[in-house]
């Protein structure tokens, strides 16, 4: 299993602890002045964190740790995909009004024009404009049969005379025609 921690964690974890300090050597007789040395060779290189299939490996040692970097830029817009075919055209619907007289299976006095005397009213919906056969209708009972006659009603008081008086003028009613309005005139009131 590769280590268990935060990525700084881990890189913390790379670097040695100190050491304690050594006790102090004796001092040494002083020596001559003498000439500086020549530089020594670089030490061998260490093991460098390198990331494979997204985890931080060391060594060859996959450290169980992913390596996450920032987002990177949205990639560009695909073009549009080919325009499909056109469907078939759609087809109309026509509706047909007719009347009849309807007893059971048996239509008759067929009409498209016509309610008067007809006990039916029939709907037909077509896709065509063919003229439907009266069997391809929905018949619908519009006209029941005819009821009883009601009971008398009682007779009522009896009433009194009305009268209508009529008077004529030729001015707008200003004043009346000749015999006090009874001369026809241009105006009645």
């Amino acid at each position: 299993m590769g280590f268990q921690g935060t990525e700084v964690e881990w890189l913390l974890s790379l670097k040695g602890e100190k050491g304690d300090k050594g006790d102090r050597g004796i001092q040494g007789p002083q020596g001559i002045a003498g000439i500086n040395g020549t530089n020594g060779t670089n030490g061998l290189k260490g093991d460098v964190p390198e990331i494979i299939n997204g985890y931080w490996y060391v060594g060859g040692f996959n450290t169980g740790i992913k390596a996450t970097g920032e987002n990177g830029q949205d990639g560009r817009d695909g073009r549009n995909g080919v325009d499909g075919t056109n469907g078939s055209d759609g087809a109309s619907s026509f509706i047909r009004i007719a009347y009849a007289n309807v007893t059971g299976s048996t239509i008759s006095n067929f009409s498209t024009t016509d309610a008067t005397d007809r006990t039916h009213l029939g709907i037909c919906i077509k896709s065509n404009n063919d003229t439907p056969t009266p069997g391809e209708y929905s018949w619908a009972l519009i006209k029941g049969r005819d009821g009883q006659d009601g009971i008398n009603g009682e007779q009522g008081p009896q009433g009194n005379p009305s009268y209508i008086h009529i008077k004529y003028s030729n001015d707008n009613g200003l004043t009346f025609t000749a015999n006090n309005g009874e001369t026809e005139g241009i105006y009645m009131g």
